[in-house]
């Protein structure tokens, strides 16, 4: 019987319902309350009834201080990164739509994330930021006398997600993941992707990753397009390990566009 006994929220004292709620190490929390902490919080097991109430009045008073922030860069278009350089301090958002089925919405300031209370963390915080390029594929295949065989060489579509995890020192956050790009790149491709030294060499060069990626509101910056327009110069035939094509360039435009992207938000936050 005592599975079912109904415990109280350590916090705000309401009913927690029939499982207990969410554990704390000495106490029990609701969800409200729950949704109260930093998003980026996981230490919640291991944390006590008073670890919760002082990070709660923490959020209090980040949350009175987000009016003061003078934003000046806005990164992102599902999850969002916003930054004051002028006072050296940013936020970052990992759902602009703030739910699982919401549909993200365009951020060009503080007010329209406001509600999420988004953690203000000091830029000589951050200790790395890492970029994470997701990438995975699909074979294509074309129907001969009604069945579904491969072309020759094979045809693949490759999906590609943007990660940026950020990782800072703060008393209540490791790191913060986030999704910069809403859904994936999709980029049709003639055969497998080519990975070439000079694909490596780039990604090296402008990101500090060892190799190109392995497993399977746009920031407008004149200096994004320069850079993007001049590597696909570069190789015109294989940009970026893409064979180029009229079915895809304008998905490899937009996969550089993104991965120069990527490079200005981690230059963006570790000019400390």
């Amino acid at each position: 019987m005592g599975l079912f006994n109904k415990k109280n929220c350590a916090i705000c004292n309401e009913k927690v319902g029939l499982l207990g709620g969410l554990k704390l190490k000495d106490g029990h929390l609701c969800k409200e309350c729950k949704n109260k902490l930093s998003p980026f919080f996981t230490e919640r097991k291991e944390s006590t009834i008073e670890d919760v109430k002082k990070q709660l009045e923490y959020r209090e008073e980040n949350y009175k201080l987000l009016d003061k922030l003078e934003i000046n860069k806005i990164y992102g278009e599902f999850g969002v990164i916003l930054i004051d350089e002028k006072n050296k301090k940013f936020v970052a958002v990992r759902d602009t739509g703030g739910g699982l089925f919401s549909n993200p919405k365009k951020v060009t300031s503080i007010d329209d994330v406001k509600d999420q209370n988004p953690d203000i963390i000091d830029l000589k915080d951050v200790e790395d930021v890492e970029v994470k390029i997701i990438q995975t594929n699909r074979e294509e295949k074309q129907t001969v006398n009604g069945q579904q065989v491969s072309y020759n060489p094979k045809h693949y579509t490759y999906m590609i997600g943007f990660n940026i995890i950020i990782k800072v020192k703060h008393p209540y956050i490791k790191e913060m993941r986030i999704d910069i790009k809403s859904g994936t790149v999709q980029i049709y491709n003639e055969g497998l992707r080519k990975q070439d030294d000079y694909i490596a060499g780039f990604v090296k060069d402008k990101l500090g990753l060892k190799r190109v990626e392995n497993k399977a509101v746009h920031y407008d910056n004149l200096t994004i397009h320069n850079l993007v327009e001049k590597a696909m110069q570069v190789m015109p035939d294989y940009s970026y390990g893409f064979k180029c094509s009229l079915k895809n360039y304008d998905r490899i435009k937009e996969y550089a566009y993104y991965l120069a992207l990527c490079d200005e938000i981690r230059s963006s936050l570790l000019n400390k």
